[in-house]
């Protein structure tokens, strides 16, 4: 009924042992991909990445999408040149989002540095709408709105600054979307 090759059974399997063990058996924080400055981060990981998913419908778009076009590049190319294609454009990928992600947190930090050199009310606002819109207690910005040179409030919007930009610093990425794009490019340029 399904004409499955037998590297792409391979990845399957793969991805969802890993998905399975990574909840029961490790944390998938030491395999998933950290910033490259960050404590967590672990040459490893721009391989690992590859296997681990964020829930059953993440894995499962993946999956999907290499079982439906994952056989008939592996058939047109042979197994080794497949799995080899497909280990680059994740490794590419991961590549590529660790470079925008390296601006983006720089971006972050240069903000998190000016507030904390100049806190005001108004920039807290900024600040925390921009990087953690709902995540944080609006009554805080509002009192600290009232009361502007409360150093308790201003001590207390430095923490919660630094805690924000830490948080985005040590976000992890994972998944196999990445070279699951670079299976689509291949598809689509192959057989359009």
């Amino acid at each position: 009924m399904f004409n499955i090759t037998p590297m792409v059974r391979n990845l399957l399997i793969i991805n969802v042992v890993v998905f399975i063990l990574q909840g029961n058996v490790f944390d998938y924080r030491q395999f998933a991909l950290h910033h490259f400055g960050s404590d967590y981060f672990q040459p490893i990981q721009l391989f690992t990445h590859m296997f681990l998913h964020g829930g059953w419908s993440h894995l499962f778009s993946n999956m999907f999408s290499l079982f439906i076009f994952g056989p008939l590049l592996e058939r047109f190319w042979g197994s080794q040149r497949f799995l080899s294609f497909y280990l680059i454009t994740g490794l590419g990928a991961s590549m590529l989002y660790s470079g925008v992600r390296a601006y983006e947190l720089n971006t972050i930090e240069n903000e998190a540095v000016s507030y904390i050199e100049n806190p005001t009310p108004t920039a807290f606002y900024n600040f925390m709408e921009s990087h953690y819109a709902g995540g944080y207690e609006k009554r805080f910005a509002i009192e600290y709105q009232r009361n502007p040179d409360n150093e308790g409030y201003i001590t207390e919007s430095k923490k919660a600054v630094t805690a924000v930009f830490n948080q985005a610093f040590n976000m992890p990425m994972l998944g196999a979307s990445g070279a699951l794009f670079g299976i689509l490019m291949a598809f689509g340029m192959l057989f359009p």
